[in-house]
C-alpha cells in the first residue's frame, strides 16, 4: 500500500549555470496548488503540485546516491545525478506544529529502509554527496545544444509529450539517467516482446499519453 504525506511548503535549489557554485531555491506552498508526497509499493517517491510532478525518484538504488535529513517538521533530501549534487526541501503539513513532527517523522522512518537519514540538526555539509569530479561539467555536442532544454516543473502531459516523440526536447538532467543496469533491460524488453499481449499494451499506454497531452494542452489554455 502506498504512503501518502501532505506537504506545506517545497523548495527545490536551482544553481546558476554562468556562475558555477551558486544558485537559489525557488519555493513552493500549498497555494500553488496541493503538494503531495507519495512513496508507492513499487518503491518509488513522487511529489507533485496538483498534476505536475515536481520529483520523481526510483528508491531501489537510492542507498548509493540519496541522502536525507530532518529537522522537526522538514526535510532535505539530497541526490547526485551524473556529477551534480541537488538537493530539496519538504515542511509536512499538520494542523498544528507537533503533528507536522510526527508526520515528518514517519517519512523519514520510511525512507531510511531505502537510504540514509538523519533525525538530527547538524549541518548539511556532512550530509552531502561529495564528488571529485562534481564541478566538472559535462560536455554537450553542438547536434544536442540545438535541441530545448526543458526549465523548471515538468507536467505529465510534457512528459508525455517527449516520451511519445510529439516534442523534440531534453529532459532535465534528474529525467536522464536510469537505476537498472543493461543487461536486466534487455532481458525484460524480450520477455515483454514474447508477450502475446504485449502490442495491445504498448496501444493501451500510448492511448493514455495522449490524453495526458490532450489534458495538459487544455490546463494551458
Amino acid at each position: 500500500m502506498s504512503e501518502v504525506w501532505k506537504i506545506e511548503k517545497y523548495a527545490r535549489y536551482l544553481t546558476t549555470p554562468s556562475a558555477p557554485g551558486k544558485g537559489q531555491w525557488q519555493q513552493y506552498d500549498d497555494n500553488d496548488g496541493d503538494l503531495v508526497l507519495t512513496l508507492t509499493d513499487s518503491s518509488h517517491l513522487v511529489l507533485c503540485r496538483s498534476t505536475t510532478v515536481m520529483e520523481s525518484h526510483s528508491l531501489v538504488t537510492a542507498r548509493a546516491w540519496m541522502r536525507g535529513m530532518t529537522k522537526r517538521d522538514s526535510m532535505l533530501l539530497m541526490y547526485k545525478v551524473a556529477n551534480e549534487t541537488r538537493r530539496f526541501r519538504l515542511k509536512f503539513y499538520g494542523c498544528d506544529g507537533r503533528t507536522a513532527e510526527k508526520q515528518c517523522a514517519v517519512c523519514a522512518e520510511k525512507l531510511s529502509k531505502f537510504f540514509p537519514v538523519k533525525m538530527d540538526s547538524q549541518t548539511t555539509k556532512s550530509m552531502e554527496i561529495t564528488s571529485t569530479n562534481e564541478k566538472s561539467k559535462d560536455a554537450v555536442s553542438p547536434q544536442r545544444s540545438q535541441v530545448e532544454l526543458i526549465q523548471g516543473e515538468v507536467t505529465l502531459g510534457k512528459m508525455a509529450q517527449v516520451v511519445s516523440g510529439h516534442l523534440k526536447a531534453r529532459l532535465p538532467v534528474a529525467y536522464q539517467h536510469c537505476d537498472f543496469p543493461p543487461e536486466e533491460i534487455k532481458t525484460v524488453i524480450r520477455l515483454c516482446l514474447t508477450d502475446p499481449s504485449f502490442p495491445a499494451f504498448v496501444q493501451q499506454v500510448d492511448t493514455q499519453l495522449q490524453k495526458l497531452i490532450a489534458e495538459d494542452a487544455s490546463n494551458v489554455t
